[in-house]
């Protein structure tokens, strides 16, 4: 009789699993199986429960990957005897921080204290650490800074880098201000002048800039003082009285003592007695009638 062939069919079996990957998000992986048995050899792989299109292959390769594609993977290989599936294994996206709330620029007094926050979206263990100045801050490595009781020198630009095993971020910077509550370092000062003289009345003043000036006369705005200085030009009777100056910043308002300007008017005869003629060793009466400020001397 004719001979009769006889095939032998071994069955597929896997013999390298496919591992657990992780990458961050934007990058490319791949998952792979290796399998025996007799050919052909057949690969089915799937996201979850979902057959993947065009993944008839034993490395399944995933380019710029996003977090759509994170879940669990596995592949089903046959042959003519039958199927078998692999384990089932993980694809981990890692999203690098992302800054989504900043505290912004501020202004506080100095002697107050305030809180400077952040928050970030990433996966997890996400780490802060904040700087001052460009320099890193020992110990501050939580999404607050707080700043208590804050000195000038706490004024300054801050910033913190948000960091994960898929990369890291900086802030912008935030300007913080320290305000330095205005002073009156000299005060001004007063005196009794001539009529007609030039006086000018100044103050300094220290504090954190923009500082302002207004001077008053007898309680009265003078309009368009506002400088340092005060000067009257040829000053007169109506010039005379207390003056003050309001010095202020943003931390507030203080007046300046009150100061007192005399004018004094120089003595001007109203009246002189007339030329007279007398007999030698009689007496002889002069008047002079004068105005001006007291005391006048004769």
């Amino acid at each position: 009789s004719d001979g009769v062939n006889v095939s032998v069919v071994q069955p597929v079996v896997i013999v390298s699993q496919p591992e657990d990957v992780s990458v961050i998000s934007g990058e490319s992986t791949l998952f792979r199986v290796t399998a025996t048995g007799t050919e052909p050899i057949t690969y089915q792989w799937y996201n979850g429960d979902e057959p993947i299109p065009n993944s008839n292959v034993a490395e399944l390769s995933l380019t710029s990957v996003d977090v759509s594609l994170a879940g669990q993977y596995h592949v089903v290989v046959g042959n003519p005897v039958g199927e078998v599936s692999s384990k089932s294994v993980s694809l981990v996206i890692e999203s690098p921080p992302v800054i989504s709330q900043l505290t912004d620029h501020f202004s506080l007094l100095e002697g107050e204290s305030a809180e400077i926050s952040v928050e970030a979206v990433g996966t997890a263990p996400v780490t802060y650490q904040w700087n001052k100045g460009g320099v890193e801050m020992e110990g501050e490595t939580s999404p607050v800074l707080r700043l208590d009781n804050v000195v000038p020198s706490d004024g300054d630009d801050y910033m913190v880098a948000v960091s994960n095993g898929a990369g890291r971020v900086e802030s912008k910077l935030i300007s913080v201000t320290v305000v330095q509550p205005v002073s009156i370092v000299a005060q001004p000062k007063g005196g009794k002048f001539v009529a007609g003289e030039r006086v000018e009345l100044s103050v300094v003043a220290s504090g954190t800039e923009p500082i302002t000036y207004q001077w008053y006369l007898g309680g009265s705005k003078l309009e368009g003082e506002t400088g340092e200085g005060l000067k009257l030009e040829s000053i007169s009777n109506v010039d005379e009285g207390l003056y003050k100056v309001e010095v202020a910043n943003h931390a507030g308002i203080i007046s300046s003592e009150n100061v007192m300007i005399n004018v004094i008017s120089p003595p001007v005869i109203k009246e002189f007695s007339k030329s007279q003629s007398a007999v030698e060793g009689s007496v002889v009466a002069l008047r002079v009638d004068a105005q001006g400020a007291a005391p006048l001397s004769y």
